[in-house]
């Protein structure tokens, strides 16, 4: 699980050629396993670096991963649930394709995810899209702005999903409210609420 939440992330991130320094992987490595040491897992048991973790992320996926039908279940719920979340008909295998992308046809094979339909055709869009060079600073700005509001409306429609359609009632700090240019809360009565001002999310 360890290996899921650091290794496998940067290197889904290189997959999609966004360029990820040495030192920023190995600094997002170093965070979560100070996280596994505060879960209690074995220091001897962690990684000692990012090339130490590629060969325990591989070797646990080549002695763990086998088909099941548990396994093929749950990808094809979490597959049907992630396409409900897509406006539309046309993008539907996108989730599928992204999936087969990241994994692998080996992986991919083991958890039945449906083969790629025409939407493969866009991951190499997607790449070049995501290829962010350093020195193209105007260009990173535009590529955050969109990929900004994408994970907002990404994670707007699961969290609504999830609640089925209801608003969920909670206060965020003013800070948040202001940088996520969210709208005036508007409470029953349709007076505009004023943001509680607080030190965190409640």
């Amino acid at each position: 699980t360890l290996m899921t939440f650091s290794w496998t992330v940067v290197d889904a991130i290189k997959k999609l050629s966004v360029v990820v320094t040495p030192k920023e992987a190995e600094a997002y490595l170093h965070a979560w396993k100070v996280a596994g040491a505060v879960l209690g897992v074995r220091a001897e048991l962690l990684p000692r670096d990012m090339a130490d973790a590629d060969l325990l992320a591989r070797t646990i996926r080549r002695r763990q991963t086998a088909p099941s039908v548990a396994g093929r279940a749950l990808t094809a719920a979490l597959l049907e649930y992630m396409e409900e979340m897509i406006p539309g008909h046309a993008f539907k295998g996108f989730p599928a394709t992204m999936m087969r992308y990241m994994l692998g046809d080996a992986a991919a094979d083991v958890v039945a995810v449906p083969t790629d339909d025409w939407t493969a055709r866009l991951t190499d869009g997607i790449c070049r899209l995501f290829h962010i060079e350093t020195a193209d600073a105007e260009r990173s700005r535009v590529i955050s702005r969109v990929a900004g509001a994408f994970s907002h409306a990404l994670l707007t429609g699961f969290v609504w999903a999830e609640r089925g359609g209801h608003r969920g009632q909670f206060t965020i700090p003013d800070r948040l409210h202001e940088a996520w240019s969210l709208p005036k809360p508007v409470g029953l009565d349709g007076v505009v609420l004023q943001p509680t001002t607080t030190s965190g999310a409640s």
